[in-house]
Order: structure tokens, then C-alpha cells, then sequence
């Protein structure tokens, strides 16, 4: 049942496979959506992404350890983006501890969202000024930088507000905030 206060984003490119049946949807907030839609009734999902929808501005390799002893599996990575999420990632396919695989994507191991809203989350390219000198907006949101502790066991980020967050891995993302000034 739908909720009334849902959100979704716009659908903004769509193409149809007539041979599979196959209906392929790229959303506003770069998700993108194949669906087999041979029995329109029980339509279901054959491939999903959840992409960042804004720039990404840092990527971090996760360290291997011996035995099992990160808190992410072998071969994970880390982005942080202007769209105010930090996304874990893997190619593998294995899984490990609580990181399971998305049922939204099968490289995506969890996001953080660093902010309360989800404004960010949207394709903010309709909100180009009409100047040409000036390009995209600069808004104060977003995962500017981020790095994972030499043991694997924490990851400390900073935004474009100038706040602080350090994250213990195996305690599944308890952030503590501080303020940066």
C-alpha cells in the first residue's frame, strides 16, 4: 500500500526491450531499473543501482586483512558524495557480518545518510543558474572528505559545513558528531 507522505523520484528516461520484455528505467536520483514486464500483473525486478545523484567527491579502498578480521568484506570501497550519503560498496560477490547485499543493488553494501532530509538525494542539475559563468549551485551540503582508520574499524568524514563524524564500523555506523569551526 502506498504511503501519502511517499516521495519517489521522477522517472527520466525509459526504454523498453520488446524481445524480453524488459522495461528499463533511469529515475532523477540515478537509480536505475530493470523490470520484466512480460506478465504486467507480477511485474518484477531483474537489476537495480542506487548511483550517487550528485558529484562524488572522495573514494576510499578498504584495507584487507587476514582471517576475517575487518568489518567489511575483502574487496569493499567506500564513496562520499555531495548528495550527503557515504555508500559502501563491493564486487565481490560474497557477503560478510551485518553488510549484506542490497535488495536494491548487488554492489551496494549499505548508505549512510549524513543528512536528515533527502533533498540532497535528487538530481540538482535543474537548479542551474541562468548565468553561464556560474555552473551548478554551490550548496554547503555533502560528504566532502572521508578515511578509514589503518585497522578497519573506523571511518571519520568531514562535510562542506565544516562537521566532523566518526563512525565505529562494527557498532553498524553509531555516529558521533562534533562541530568543526
Amino acid at each position: 500500500m502506498r504511503r501519502p507522505d511517499a516521495s519517489f523520484p521522477d522517472a527520466i528516461a525509459v526504454v523498453f526491450d520488446p524481445r524480453r520484455h524488459w522495461l528499463s528505467c533511469v529515475y532523477k536520483d540515478h537509480s536505475v531499473y530493470i523490470w520484466d514486464v512480460k506478465d504486467i500483473g507480477h511485474a518484477r525486478k531483474v537489476w537495480s543501482d542506487l548511483f550517487h545523484s550528485s558529484f562524488v567527491w572522495n573514494v576510499e579502498v578498504y584495507p584487507e586483512f587476514e582471517a576475517h578480521q575487518g568489518c567489511l568484506p575483502p574487496g569493499s570501497f567506500l564513496t562520499c558524495s555531495s548528495d550527503s550519503t557515504i555508500r559502501f560498496w563491493n564486487l565481490e560477490n560474497n557477503t560478510h557480518g551485518p553488510f549484506k547485499k542490497n535488495a536494491y543493488s548487488d554492489n551496494l553494501l549499505k548508505v549512510v545518510y549524513v543528512e536528515k532530509g533527502i533533498q540532497y538525494l535528487q538530481d540538482s542539475t535543474n537548479l542551474l543558474e541562468r548565468n553561464d559563468n556560474v555552473g551548478y549551485l554551490d550548496v554547503k551540503s555533502g560528504v566532502r572528505v572521508m578515511q578509514i582508520s589503518p585497522d578497519g574499524q573506523h571511518l571519520a568524514s568531514g562535510d562542506r559545513a565544516g562537521n566532523l563524524s566518526a563512525e565505529d564500523l562494527k557498532k553498524k555506523f553509531v555516529a558521533l558528531k562534533v562541530a568543526f569551526y
